[in-house]
């Protein structure tokens, strides 16, 4: 697990598996490919392996909230 301020993020980067939700019957849901966070002084940190890959998620915003980020202080780049 990596380890970082939720209240340094500025922007989450989240690729997304739309096709694996689609096969499962799970239409209009994704899950994680990537996750990049973004931090203050513009470094970015990967934090993947903090995520549950496997969870389907409906929107950006849930992923934040798994990962303990605010997501009404970031913004979403995708």
């Amino acid at each position: 697990m990596i380890n970082f301020n939720a209240f340094d993020v500025v922007s989450l980067y989240i690729e997304k598996d739309t096709e694996t939700a689609e096969h499962c019957g799970a239409g209009g849901m994704f899950q994680v490919i990537k996750v990049i966070a973004v931090i203050a002084d513009d470094n970015e940190i990967d934090i993947t392996e903090n995520i549950d890959q496997g969870k389907f998620y409906t929107k950006s915003e849930d992923v934040a909230v798994d990962l303990g980020i605010n997501p009404k202080s970031i913004a979403f780049e995708e």
